[in-house]
């Protein structure tokens, strides 16, 4: 009866353990691969933007995500793989994230081709967590 004790515990001890959520990276280089990891492996499986949001700095704010959500293209781009190349730091509270991303084109004259592309993404770190700057939403990109 003791040992079954002990086994209860133990038991009780890993489900606890496994529970608890798991800490974000220390390291803010680390903490921003991460991001930018999910918010690409999101891209690549066709997330919705409302999902894509939580990765957006235009989510913070409320007429910028009423935005976003109501400018959905007509055609859209299909991310079908995606490779980080580098990060600068312009600043602490800033970073670019050279991304190489083959993706394909909507059909035009019903014929669609794969492409590929290299070019900076924006992330900045608000409140020890980094955001995704889109292009033409931000003044200063």
């Amino acid at each position: 009866m003791r040992g079954l004790k002990w086994i209860l515990l133990f038991l009780v001890l890993v489900l606890v353990s496994c529970a608890r959520p798991h800490p974000t990276p220390k390291d803010p280089e680390a903490a921003l691969l991460a991001r930018v990891k999910a918010y690409w492996d999101l891209r690549l499986k066709g997330g919705s933007a409302e999902e894509r949001l939580k990765f957006e700095r235009c989510g913070l704010d409320p007429k910028c995500r009423e935005a976003f959500l109501q400018g959905k293209p007509k055609a859209t781009l299909t991310y079908l793989s995606y490779q980080i190349l580098g990060v600068e730091h312009p600043d602490e509270k800033t970073a670019l994230v050279k991304i190489k991303v083959r993706y394909r084109v909507p059909p035009i004259l019903g014929q669609s081709f794969e492409q590929t592309g290299t070019f900076k993404d924006k992330w900045v770190l608000i409140n020890g967590k980094w955001y995704h700057v889109i292009k033409g939403f931000s003044r200063e990109w």
